[in-house]
């Protein structure tokens, strides 16, 4: 065998070992339509956001499911945890996700994941429910087919809202989206999916000081302390 047909055959395994390749991401973000920030809200393209938080304030959060791959899931059971100090979650509504985009025969419905529990909850073993810290957990996505479904999405799978509990001041917030005890994504056959899940948080941080505001600051700083100086001299 040649180098050349060594070098072939190696390329055509990684093709197809990439064709092959499994990965789910659940995307967390800031839905600023259905956000009520009193002091406005900046949300950058990673669905992360700037704002100086008071109580009262309505940060509402989605969850985007997308299988690029197309793997076959048949469950997505997910969490989103939060600071019980900082929020209090205020409720949400689900909707469907990896839709496939068509199927075949009479009557056919397109194979879909769909939640198995009316609305996402508080769940009962988070350390907050459990009297054991403030940390909450809330089940984000609870979504199942026993017969699976492979639709690519991005889709939306949850919609949540919390609400501010106090002025933050410089205090970040930072709800992280994560698999909790009790979590688990499911692939064909009833087995747990072993490909690459990919989550991502929500951080919401304090604006900078505006830079004009900072150097008008700065510079009547100096002329008070020329001015204290000439009255000094002799």
């Amino acid at each position: 065998m040649t180098s050349l047909t060594r070098s072939i055959i190696v390329l055509v395994l990684c093709l197809l070992a990439s064709s092959f390749a499994t990965a789910l991401d659940l995307d967390a973000n800031i839905d600023m339509a259905n956000s009520s920030i009193a002091n406005g809200i900046t949300v950058d393209a990673d669905g992360n956001g700037t704002a100086d938080l008071s109580a009262g304030d309505t940060i509402a959060i989605s969850v985007v499911v997308s299988n690029a791959p197309m793997d076959v899931i048949t469950a997505i059971f997910s969490s989103l945890v939060y600071d019980t100090t900082q929020l209090t979650f205020a409720g949400g509504a689900f909707s469907d996700v990896l839709t496939e985009a068509s199927c075949t025969g009479f009557l056919c419905s397109p194979a879909t994941l769909a939640a198995g529990i009316p609305a996402p909850i508080m769940k009962p073993n988070s350390p907050f429910a459990q009297a054991t810290g403030t940390e909450d957990w809330i089940q984000a996505l609870a979504h199942a087919n026993v017969n699976g479904a492979m639709g690519t999405g991005p889709d939306q799978g949850v919609l949540l809202a919390f609400t501010v509990d106090s002025n933050l001041g410089t205090t970040p917030i930072t709800i992280a989206n994560q698999l909790t005890a009790g979590d688990v994504i499911g692939t064909s056959g009833g087995a747990v999916f072993m490909g690459t899940l990919t989550t991502h948080d929500v951080t919401i941080n304090v604006p900078e000081p505006n830079a004009l505001a900072a150097s008008l600051t700065s510079l009547a700083c100096v002329g008070l302390i020329a001015m204290r100086r000439r009255r000094a001299a002799p």
